[in-house]
């Protein structure tokens, strides 16, 4: 099944405007000239996809390793009081103060801490 919703995935992607456009210009170039060059622009075209597809299913995974190492906190000021709460738990009426992302093994440097006005 995952496969198969791979497969899909795959060929959706060929919705895009410029896919179209090297599609139409192989159907072109198969009905008028000779078959390489509609089979050249036709690989370079299914290849681009299946390249782009590899580098958007590893993307995916590298972002899921780097969101369960790294963790961040808000400060925001809730009901009057100063509150550390996980960046996943602000509500709408806090006021944000600060961010912090670093490492879960590593809280003494943070990767990321900017502060906001309130």
């Amino acid at each position: 099944m995952a496969l198969f919703n791979r497969a899909i995935y795959v060929l959706a992607r060929f919705d895009k405007y410029l896919l179209m456009v090297h599609l139409s210009t192989t159907a072109q170039r198969l009905v008028q000239t000779t078959t390489w060059q509609a089979g050249v622009i036709w690989g370079v075209t299914t290849t681009n996809v299946i390249v782009g597809f590899i580098q958007e299913s590893k993307a995916e995974e590298a972002i899921a390793a780097l969101s369960k190492a790294v963790t961040t906190e808000a400060t925001v000021i809730r009901n009057g009081a100063k509150l550390r709460i996980p960046s996943s738990e602000p509500e709408k009426s806090n006021c944000l103060l600060e961010i912090v992302c670093f490492f879960k093994d590593n809280y003494d440097r943070p990767l990321l801490n900017r502060q906001f006005p309130c």
